[in-house]
């Protein structure tokens, strides 16, 4: 970038002030013109304006250089510490295709689904209209997880459009570490009742209230969830088997790796 020289406006006309030069006699600035503003051309003249360069007094000037890492926040550097990009709430998507019916009281087996041909299928585990069922999955959840409460949402549909098509859904967890018994107690359940109506509509449940996993997991715990349809609630209207898509779960995490 060529070198940027001030320039003054004298009788009229904009001149390149030499280094080391004062302004000369008749220089005049615009009116209102203040300390460590430029000179902009707006189309028809010249007028007083902000260095956005960064000299001059105008803008941000350059972050410190004492090798961390700065952003910019309200006109200032601001340091940026290491997980405060990164750490927060996180998403962990699970399938039906990861998940199995419960040995006892089980949904359907995985199912594949043709909606139409050249469109997508579908893989979903089907729960009853009118007997509780379960599945289940287990993951090793991330080290960067705070190991807090946890919240989840259900995705799923239904064969047939009919008049009542309310759901509930459920779920509840247990941690299980190395060396422990596998057949630990559930955590508490929640439940969340979702709608659906249309035939072949995917529908998102809103997220349950936090639930807390069981058996005070640690670093390393392989986490056990059970899911459910509680067909029986008299908030569950739906007539008919619900799909079970996928669910996600939502953690916190207080780390920006697993390091």
């Amino acid at each position: 970038m060529a070198e940027r020289k001030p320039v003054v406006l004298v009788g009229g006309q904009l001149q390149e002030l030499p280094a080391g030069d004062t302004i000369p006699v008749g220089a005049v600035l615009p009116a209102g013109s203040s300390a460590g503003q430029v000179l902009k051309w707006n189309g028809t003249a010249w007028v007083a304006g902000t260095d956005e360069t960064g000299g001059g007094g105008g803008g941000i000037s350059h972050a410190p250089s004492d090798g961390k890492m700065y952003g910019s926040k309200n006109g200032s550097w601001q340091e940026i510490t290491a997980g405060g990009a990164t750490a927060g709430r996180m998403m962990i998507p699970i399938m039906a295709g990861s998940m199995q019916p419960s040995a006892s009281g089980g949904s359907s087996v995985l199912t594949n689904i043709a909606t139409s041909a050249n469109q997508p299928d579908v893989q979903t585990l089907n729960f009853h209209q009118s007997t509780q069922q379960h599945a289940q999955f287990a993951i090793p959840l991330p080290k960067r997880w705070n190991r807090g409460t946890i919240t989840a949402r259900f995705r799923w549909s239904h064969a047939a459009t009919i008049t009542n098509f309310d759901c509930v859904w459920g779920i509840q967890a247990v941690a299980v570490g190395d060396d422990e018994a596998i057949n630990q107690a559930y955590g508490t359940a929640v439940e969340v009742t979702d709608t659906g109506g249309t035939t072949n509509r995917l529908y998102v449940s809103g997220e349950t209230a936090a639930f807390t996993v069981a058996n005070t997991p640690a670093d390393g715990d392989t986490v056990f969830f059970r899911v459910y349809r509680k067909a029986a609630d008299a908030a569950d209207t739906l007539a008919i088997v619900a799909r079970l898509h996928s669910v996600d779960l939502f953690v916190t995490t207080n780390a920006e790796n697993d390091a």
